[in-house]
């Protein structure tokens, strides 16, 4: 049964119900979500619309809360740090940061944070774990022969191992891994790990993460990326060992870097992401940052935003300076 809730709130404006009403449609659709018990899944949904609307203070730096018993409380909080940080590049975009020790969401533009948009390469991560999963992939030490085809990324000019093609971004041997994979074992597979929403056919299977209408959002992939890490999606411990070191981009004394880039092209429409998580002691800390580009033609620093405004926003929110090298 539901226990009586109490809370201290002041009235916010409309333009926060109806952003706290996308975020409540995210959350009653998310694969995790869906998978609890009835009763657990409403009262969590009813805090995160509750908060969206009530909250402690006026003050636009304090995040909405609940005082609520015998359910956890959850804090979405638009921190003006990571505002000013979006604002300093011709871009528009949201990063999304998820504290799960505090419970707390950190983002610039939460509404943004529940729009959908192609995954473009952030899904060589689930597609990975399809090859390993369906055996395509033996392990780390697979290796994506070289075709001849000439790229104007000169390290996709030879045969690559499996982290080789994954840190690279090879489009032509994801390709290949969804072709060997095969339609119904994709579509399957798909299913089962719940990457956002993706839309598959055969005469497209090698292509539906960066075309057509696959979509995913930050909150999405931060959920994703969750449920990865604790070890609750339906893989081997084998394969997500086999993961977790393909996806390491930096380790230093405090913490660990993993990470994935995507970016996706529709005519002269651009989207960019940087998805992944940060270990810092026991503590993780999870990201999606997605940004399409203000100016015309596409400025050549573009691709390198991303990963700049993620690691921006990274060190303001964990208060440690995190970086590639």
């Amino acid at each position: 049964m539901f226990s009586t809730p109490s809370y201290k709130f002041s009235i916010k404006p409309l333009r926060i119900l109806k952003n706290s009403l996308r975020i409540l449609e995210i959350f009653l659709n998310l694969p995790t979500i869906a998978q609890f018990q009835t009763m657990k899944k409403i009262n969590l949904a009813l805090s995160f619309l509750l908060f969206g609307v009530f909250s402690c203070s006026n003050s636009p730096q304090q995040a909405p809360s609940i005082e609520k018993e015998s359910t956890e409380i959850v804090q979405l909080k638009e921190d003006p740090r990571l505002v000013e940080l979006l604002a300093a590049y011709p871009v528009n975009g949201s990063v999304l940061i998820w504290d799960p020790e505090n419970r707390q969401y950190f983002s610039n533009d939460f509404a943004r944070t529940t729009q959908g948009f192609l995954p473009a390469s952030t899904f060589k991560i689930p597609n990975t774990l399809i090859g390993l999963e369906t055996g395509y992939l033996a392990d780390e030490k697979h290796i994506f022969k070289w075709n001849g085809e000439q790229h104007q990324q000169k390290i996709l000019n030879k045969d690559l191992d499996l982290r080789q093609a994954f840190q690279a971004s090879c489009v032509p041997c994801y390709r290949e891994l969804a072709r060997g994979v095969g339609y119904k074992s994709m579509q399957l597979w798909v299913n089962k790990l719940a990457f956002g929403k993706m839309v598959l056919s055969e005469e497209e299977l090698d292509l539906f993460w960066l075309r057509g209408n696959t979509k995913i959002t930050q909150m999405e992939q931060v959920d994703f990326l969750k449920r990865f890490y604790e070890k609750e999606l339906p893989i081997s411990d084998r394969n997500h060992g086999i993961m977790k070191k393909i996806m390491l981009v930096n380790q230093t004394e405090t913490y660990q870097l993993s990470a994935k880039s995507g970016m996706s092209v529709n005519g002269d429409d651009y989207l960019a992401w940087y998805v992944g998580f940060v270990e810092k002691g026991e503590k993780v800390y999870y990201f999606a940052t997605n940004i399409e580009p203000k100016e015309s033609p596409l400025p050549r620093t573009f691709s390198k935003q991303r990963i700049e405004i993620s690691l921006k926003a990274l060190s303001l929110i964990l208060e440690e300076e995190i970086s590639l090298n």
